[in-house]
């Protein structure tokens, strides 16, 4: 590493370098170092530092000179003497000097390895290596972007006859102590330093912060300024102490153009609002969109100078500029009025809003002439830049409705405004106005907070839907952004549609003991009541209409009226209506007629029935004779039966039911007589006193018809039914009777059961051509009944058949089948 030499002059007495470029005086320091010194050095390798020879005879040719910067261990750059008495050039390499402290520069002398002498005192240097106001962020002339100039209203609005001295401020980053701001109107310059209270002091480099710094403009220096257009042009620009501009690309802040009248001679510039209630306080050169709220911009002329008198005419002519735009210009005219005292009236134009461009310049000019066209003066100009962007609200829709019909029934439980979307809703409040029917048939919604940028879905009462049938209704909502005044949206007409009659939405009644379509008037309880459930809209103060229409037994008509345009009880709504049904009067129709129940609702409360729904119309077949009955409990017969399959032709007669094997099931009500029919008669078979017979096993039901063909039905369930078969012919052996048993899945009678006998004879009496009825047992056995109904068994060794004996004559055997 390079030591520095101590500065030490106690062997030569040496000049201070000097920097070639360098800003003097400067506070705070000897020098400033500019950047055009050291930075944009052509050749890039940083500031010319000149070192000249001392006294005569003191250097020799090989003495080497180093330039050093003060606490810094690495050399700047060093040089060999060639010439005694000639002037060293040394350089400050770029990146070396410290824009935030001063820069104490000094060389010294060697010969050989000694220190022949130090310059001393070093020599302090300022370095900015910022411009003031940063660089120009923008690549499109007009103006340094970071450069901002604050014209006061008195300015900015256009320079009076009154004008005497105003504040101007200018605002820019890295402004520091003792910088040199230059104003310049027309060519004409006024120059201003910031103090060192103002900004940072040196060595502080400053910072982006933008600082305002503030100075007076006075009437003299505008007046150096004057030019023919009347238009003063205003930009500034500033240089640090060191001699550092703004960037060199754009050193001038944009130019504002006001306009000039010291000398008096244009009216009153017009006065620009948005809302005469932000009237005075509001920025005239703002023309706030969303203040303006879709409403005219608004022109205010002041009529109290003198050169304005009653009905002069008044035209003003606003023109919106866009770059790269056609300009759009509007005029808009009045004239001078009086009040009813006389005294002239403030004359206010409107410009359309949507002539109010978003993003344009504005300039709003006005002429004042006599009535016969003789000009009388021209004002001073308004200037305004129109900000945000116009809100555009379009109309809302009904969620439940189908376009712009709605279909009442849809919005029964729900009626819900969806307001679309618009520009920075966010922390807007909205409401939504259904205008109907005055009263009950419009509402307002409370103001609701829209927290997402969203279509918003705002609940409406579903009441007033009932207010507005077959009406058309607007529908609107407001909007209110930062507690200004409310903006309307566009309008959606709706139509909504008149509810049918017999709409299938609506409720049918019902009478307290009907059977869906049928009522059994002997049915009916004393306190039966007609029922209505709530239907969509009831409410308190609609008015019904409730009536019975039919035919008495003896013929003639019938009706009953319970409502006739009367007001929903008390107790009607919301749940729906009981009242009393006209049970004495029911209880006397004719069976079999149809009765018509009307039930009707005008949901606007009006008595007229023309405008009232009528509801689906409850259509009831009177049932008035007593209602067939019968026992339908499950019949079950299950003691042991006999049913004779005698296939030779021979008919038998039964002598009596066996226990079990019948019972009686008598119908009651309805129609008489009744007719009893098995769905299944090979099971059971009923007589027409309802005596049910099983004849074979199984499950069957059994249908009760009267005369007027009303049924009912009950079940009868059998078991332990037997067939027994007799053979159609005679056979002359065992084995071919035996044969046919087999044939027809028959059994034998089994051996020595008697019982089965005495069953047989106790169900089938003889008839009248049996002498002697014999059965067979099997194995050679039979018995013998007699015409005494005694029976006897005997052996007959070659007896092969059970005989049935006519005559002398045996018919065929017969044998029993389950």
């Amino acid at each position: 590493m390079t030591t520095p030499p101590p500065p030490d002059n106690t062997v030569l007495a040496l000049y201070p370098p000097r920097v070639n470029g360098q800003t003097e005086p400067v506070t705070g320091a000897h020098i400033g170092v500019p950047l055009v010194a050291y930075g944009l050095v052509t050749d890039g390798e940083g500031a010319y530092v000149l070192v000249d020879p001392p006294l005569a005879g003191t250097l020799d040719p090989g003495d080497v000179i180093e330039l050093w910067l003060k606490g810094e261990t690495a050399i700047l750059d060093s040089q060999t003497i060639l010439d005694p008495n000639a002037i060293t050039t040394l350089r400050i390499p770029k990146g070396r000097l410290h824009p935030d402290r001063v820069n104490e520069l000094y060389y010294s002398i060697k010969r050989g390895s000694s220190n022949i002498g130090t310059s001393e005192p070093p020599l302090g240097m300022l370095y900015n290596r910022i411009r003031p106001g940063l660089k120009d962020r923008l690549t499109n002339p007009g103006g340094h972007s970071e450069l901002a100039l604050l014209l006061p209203e008195e300015i900015k609005n256009g320079v009076s006859a009154g004008f005497i001295s105003a504040e101007v401020c200018v605002a820019y980053p890295y402004c520091r102590a003792y910088d040199r701001i230059s104003l310049k109107c027309n060519g004409e310059l006024l120059s201003a330093n910031v103090n060192p209270n103002e900004a940072p002091q040196p060595p502080d480099p400053g910072s982006e912060e933008p600082i305002t710094i503030c100075f007076i403009v006075d009437r003299a220096f505008l007046e150096r300024a004057k030019r023919l257009d009347q238009k003063l042009h205003f930009s500034y620009t500033v240089t640090d102490q060191i001699g550092n501009g703004p960037d060199t690309d754009a050193p001038w802040s944009p130019v504002q153009t006001v306009d000039e009248d010291l000398d008096g001679t244009l009216l009153p510039m017009p006065i620009l609002l948005e809302r005469m209630e932000d009237f005075p306080g509001d920025d005239a050169s703002i023309i706030d969109l969303e203040k303006l709220n879709g409403n005219p911009l608004l022109v205010i002329v002041v009529t109290a100078d003198n050169r304005f008198v009653v009905d002069y005419g008044v035209v003003a002519t606003f023109t919106a500029k866009i770059t790269g735009q056609p300009d759009v210009v509007v005029t808009v005219s009045g004239k001078v009025e009086a009040d009813p005292f006389g005294q002239k009236k403030t004359c206010i134009l409107e410009v359309p809003n949507d002539k109010v461009i978003p993003g344009s310049a504005v300039t709003v000019t006005y002429d004042v002439s006599k009535p016969a066209g003789d000009q009388v003066g021209t004002s001073a100009p308004a200037h305004a830049q129109v900000t945000g962007t116009r809100l555009e609200l379009k109309a809302p829709s009904i969620k439940e409705a189908d376009g712009n019909s709605l279909a009442p029934i849809a919005a029964k439980d729900t009626l819900t405004a969806v307001v679309p979307a618009y520009a920075n809703m966010i922390g807007t409040q909205l409401r939504v106005t259904w205008a109907g029917t005055a009263g009950a048939g419009s509402h307002t919604t409370e103001l609701v907070t829209v927290t997402t940028q969203a279509p918003q879905n705002i609940a409406l009462d579903d009441k007033v839907v009932a207010f507005n049938l077959g009406l058309p209704v607007k529908v609107t909502y407001e909007v209110i952004r930062n507690g200004g005044t409310p903006k309307e949206s566009e309008s959606m007409t709706l139509a909504v549609q008149k509810i049918a009659d017999g709409d299938a939405q609506l409720p049918t009644l019902a009478i307290d003991g009907a059977v869906g379509n049928e009522l059994d008037v002997n049915e009916l309880e004393d306190q039966a009541r007609t029922r209505v459930t709530g239907w969509p809209f009831i409410a308190q103060g609609q008015t019904l209409w409730l009536r019975y229409f039919d035919t008495k037994e003896d013929g003639s008509p019938f009706s009953h009226e319970t409502y006739a345009g009367t007001v929903i009880p008390a107790d009607g709504a919301p749940g729906g209506l009981l009242p009393l049904a006209p049970v004495d009067g029911l209880r006397e129709l004719e069976d079999g007629s149809e009765l018509r129940v009307e039930f009707k609702v005008d949901f606007t409360s009006s008595v007229n029935e023309q405008d009232a729904v009528t509801f689906p119309i409850r259509r009831y077949s009177i049932v008035a004779t007593p209602k067939l009955m019968i026992d339908t409990s499950p019949l079950i017969l299950s003691g042991h039966n006999v049913v004779m399959d005698d296939q030779s032709g021979k008919t038998w007669e039964r002598y009596s039911d066996p226990i079990g094997t019948a019972e009686r099931r008598q119908a009651l009500g309805g129609t008489p007589p009744y007719r009893y029919v098995p769905s299944d008669p090979g099971i059971v078979t009923v007589d027409d006193q309802g005596v049910v017979r099983s004849i074979g096993n199984g499950k069957t039901t059994v249908k009760v018809l009267d005369a007027e063909c009303r049924e009912a039905t009950f079940e009868v369930i059998t078991h332990n039914v037997y067939k027994y078969i007799v053979s159609p012919q005679k056979f002359s052996s065992l084995t071919a009777a035996t044969s046919w048993i087999r044939s027809v899945g028959g059994i034998i009678l089994p051996k020595n059961h008697d019982e089965w006998f005495v069953f047989l004879m106790s169900v089938f009496p003889r008839t009248p051509h049996s002498k002697y009825e014999k059965f067979y047992a099997g194995d050679n056995n039979f018995m013998f009944v007699n015409n005494t109904k005694n029976y006897e068994t005997y052996w007959v060794g070659t007896s092969w058949s059970i005989g049935f004996y006519h005559n002398g004559e045996h018919y065929g055997m017969a044998l029993l089948y389950p």
